[in-house]
């Protein structure tokens, strides 16, 4: 969506290929551990700073397995190639924000029903990287 400079929306796909056909997701959960670590002085009633490390992202994605899902996600978990994934949330007015991780490692066990007529998904878990092309491990858009 060009208007609020967010490449992709409910997007799964690689930054080589962005045709990648879109995953319907049906659950999504990140979270962010900004590692920063407060100073304690002797002295000082509170700490007097926060030091800056590596910012950590875990991510875990329920995905409905259709095959056009399967195909693409497949190869991917076969070689080992990072995924770009991209959502947005918004209000009855239409605001809120879109969230793109551009570069995340996925792992998940092969797929399996629990039963006939049901729902196969694939349970995905893994961590988003720093991306050199975007500049980012995590980008936040208000829409």
């Amino acid at each position: 969506d060009s208007s609020n400079g967010m490449p992709y929306i409910a997007l799964l796909g690689d930054s080589s290929d962005i045709d990648m056909p879109d995953v319907c997701i049906e659950a999504i959960d990140f979270s962010l551990n900004n590692n920063l670590n407060p100073q304690q002085c002797v002295g000082e009633v509170s700490p007097s700073n926060q030091v800056a490390f590596s910012a950590m992202i875990e991510v875990s994605v329920r995905l409905y397995n259709g095959v056009e899902g399967f195909d693409a996600l497949m190869a991917k978990k076969l070689s080992q190639m990072p995924i770009q994934i991209g959502w947005q949330v918004q209000d009855a007015d239409g605001k809120g924000y879109a969230f793109f991780l551009p570069r995340v490692q996925l792992n998940f066990p092969d797929p399996s029903a629990s039963g006939r007529d049901s729902f196969v998904f694939l349970e995905a878990a893994g961590t988003a990287s720093f991306d050199e092309t975007t500049g980012t491990s995590l980008r936040v858009y208000e829409i």
